[in-house]
C-alpha cells in the first residue's frame, strides 16, 4: 500500500485546527527569551511559524518591532484579528519556511517552540536553513529549538495522525542530531554560536551568518 505524503502546514492548520491548536497542544510561549534575543541582536526581528499570535503579540506590546511569518491562512487571520482586539498593529507574511522571499533582512529571526520539526524532509529543512540565512543581516542572529524522540533512531521520521472536520490529516515530525544539524545548517551558510541544551531530547541552536 502506499503511503500518502503528508498534508502541508498550510491545508493542516484549517478550519477547527487552526481553531483549536493552541488548546490542544497545551502551548504557551514566554516571550521573555525571544525579547532578550532582540535585546541582543537587536530588531527588526521576524518570527517564523508565528501561528495565531503567541508570543508575538505580545513582544509588540511591549514595543518590540516583531513580524511574523506562518504558512497558514487561517492561522494568520486568526493573528490579525487577536492583534486588532488588542489594538496592536502587526505585519505578517504567508510562506512556507522553505521559500520565504520578504525583501528584507532582520538581525534577530526566531522560531517559537520546535516548529522547524514539521518540516518533513531534510531537503526542505536545509532549503528553510539557507532562507533563514539570506534574511539575516550580518552579524543577527536566528534561535531554532529542536527535539528528537527519546526512541527515535539518529535523523529518522515518525508520522502521527490529527483527525478534524471528519477528515483525517497526518504529517510527518523530522528529527536532526545535533551533529547533523550543524553541519546542515552550515551548508546553508550559518554557523553555530551556542547549543542550549534543555534535556537529552530538547535543545536550542543559536546561530548566525557564516563569516
Amino acid at each position: 500500500m502506499t503511503s500518502q505524503p503528508p498534508v502541508p502546514p498550510s491545508q493542516f492548520y484549517t478550519g477547527i485546527v487552526a481553531e483549536l491548536y493552541r488548546h490542544l497542544s497545551g502551548e504557551v510561549f514566554d516571550p521573555v527569551p525571544y525579547a532578550r534575543l532582540i535585546e541582543r541582536y537587536s530588531r527588526p526581528a521576524l518570527e517564523l511559524g508565528c501561528g495565531d499570535g503567541d508570543p508575538i503579540l505580545d513582544l509588540i506590546e511591549q514595543g518590540y518591532e516583531v513580524e511574523g511569518l506562518d504558512s497558514s491562512a487561517d492561522k494568520l487571520a486568526r493573528c490579525r484579528v487577536a492583534a486588532a482586539e488588542r489594538s496592536l498593529e502587526v505585519v505578517l507574511h504567508e510562506s512556507t519556511f522553505e521559500s520565504m522571499d520578504l525583501g528584507r533582512r532582520y538581525r534577530s529571526i526566531y522560531f517559537a517552540g520546535a516548529t522547524f520539526n514539521l518540516i518533513p524532509t531534510n531537503e526542505g529543512a536545509e532549503a528553510a536553513l539557507a532562507r533563514i540565512a539570506a534574511h539575516l543581516e550580518p552579524g543577527g542572529a536566528v534561535l531554532i529549538p529542536l527535539f528528537v524522540l527519546a526512541a527515535a533512531a539518529p535523523d529518522s521520521e515518525a508520522s502521527a495522525k490529527e483527525q478534524a472536520d471528519s477528515d483525517d490529516r497526518s504529517w510527518l515530525l523530522h528529527w536532526h542530531t545535533k551533529e547533523a544539524f550543524a553541519e546542515m545548517a552550515a551548508r546553508a551558510g550559518l554557523q553555530v554560536i551556542h547549543v542550549f541544551e534543555q534535556s537529552s531530547s530538547e535543545f536550542t541552536f543559536l546561530l548566525t551568518p557564516a563569516g
